[in-house]
C-alpha cells in the first residue's frame, strides 16, 4: 500500500466516523424521547411489576452523556479530517519532487 493509499484509507475511516458521530446524537435523542414517552404513559414495568422510574432516569442520563460524548468526538474527528486533507496534499507534493 502506498503512502497516499494509506492516507486515503485513514481519511475514509475518519470521515465515516465523523458522519456517524454527527448522526448518532439525534438518534439517541429520539430513543430517549420514546423511552420517556413510554414511562409517562406508565407503559413500562419491571419483570416483577415494580415501577421502573429510577431505571428509566438512569438510562436517560446515560443516553444524554453518550450524546454529549459523541458531539465532542465529532469535533475532534472533523479536526482530524481537516488535518488529513493537508497531509494528503503534502504527500502528493513530496511524490512530485522525488
Amino acid at each position: 500500500m502506498t503512502d497516499q493509499q494509506t492516507i486515503s484509507t485513514v481519511t475514509t475511516a475518519v470521515t465515516g466516523l465523523a458522519a456517524c458521530t454527527r448522526i448518532l446524537p439525534h438518534d439517541l435523542r429520539r430513543a430517549a424521547g420514546a423511552l420517556q414517552s413510554l414511562e409517562e404513559q406508565r407503559r413500562l414495568r419491571a419483570t416483577d411489576g415494580a415501577d421502573v422510574g429510577e431505571q428509566v432516569s438512569a438510562v436517560l442520563r446515560a443516553l444524554l452523556n453518550a450524546e454529549r460524548a459523541l458531539q465532542v468526538a465529532n469535533v475532534h474527528l472533523r479536526e482530524a479530517s481537516g488535518a488529513l486533507a493537508v497531509m494528503g496534499d503534502q504527500l502528493e507534493d513530496a511524490a512530485v519532487t522525488r
